[in-house]
């Protein structure tokens, strides 16, 4: 013979700030053998099944089992499974105790920035043609390049109708920093309104081929970093 546990679930909530039930503790699976030869041995005549109830909303399951009974009705063998355990019982927040919901981001981070083939604004919204560049080829080295920015920038740290300035940094491979342009960007006066997007074309002038590296900062500090390995065309 032999046992095993099934845990239950937890019962379903519904309205604001309810949490559901943890699942219950489950009830024990017993599966057993019986061989005719015993039965006849024993004397038993007859075998009486007992199904138990699930649980319900918090409640306990019921036990489930077999007795072996002899034709005196005698129970001479009971074989018993318990009902599972009942879930946790379900917590209902009050709203002072509820987490806040936000709805306005407090923190400028960059939301996307790329460089891309082509690229289309509308209404805050951008439509991409081969972007996200990983490495640019060129014939022949030094010159300067035309690398399309798109970035979308939220200025959540920003209060509004104030601004920062975002510094484009370009590193070469050996780490050396150049400074390609900057911008001032301005938050309007809706609180909850805190995004921005746009495209610049910055000309770097890229003297080797390598790992170039173009970085996004505040006064606060660096906000990302977009490798480019840029390699030269070689000839078959």
């Amino acid at each position: 013979m032999s046992s095993t546990r099934c845990r239950g679930a937890g019962e379903a909530v519904s309205g604001p700030n309810s949490v559901g039930g943890s699942g219950g503790g489950g009830g024990d699976l017993v599966m057993s053998r019986l061989d005719g030869e015993m039965l006849r041995r024993l004397g038993i005549s007859r075998i009486n099944v007992r199904v138990g109830g699930g649980g319900m909303q918090g409640a306990d399951g019921q036990p489930s089992g077999y007795d072996l009974i002899d034709d005196r009705g005698n129970i001479i063998v009971s074989v018993n499974a318990p009902g599972g355990y009942s879930g946790d019982k379900v917590n209902v927040q009050s709203e002072s105790l509820a987490n806040e919901i936000r709805t306005v981001e407090t923190s400028t981070y960059v939301k996307a920035a790329f460089f891309s083939n082509a690229v289309e604004l509308r209404d805050g919204l951008f439509s991409v043609l081969s972007g996200g560049w990983e490495s640019y080829t060129c014939d022949s080295l030094p010159q300067v390049m035309q690398w399309p920015l798109t970035m979308q920038i939220s200025l959540g740290g920003v209060r509004p109708g104030g601004s920062t300035k975002i510094r484009i940094i370009l590193l070469d491979p050996s780490g050396t920093e150049t400074e390609l342009d900057s911008l001032e960007l301005a938050r309007n006066n809706v609180a909850g309104n805190s995004g921005w997007v746009g495209t610049l074309m910055l000309h770097p002038n890229i003297s080797s081929a390598g790992l170039w590296t173009v970085c996004l900062r505040t006064p606060e500090g660096e906000l990302s970093r977009i490798p480019i390995d840029v390699r030269i065309q070689t000839t078959s």
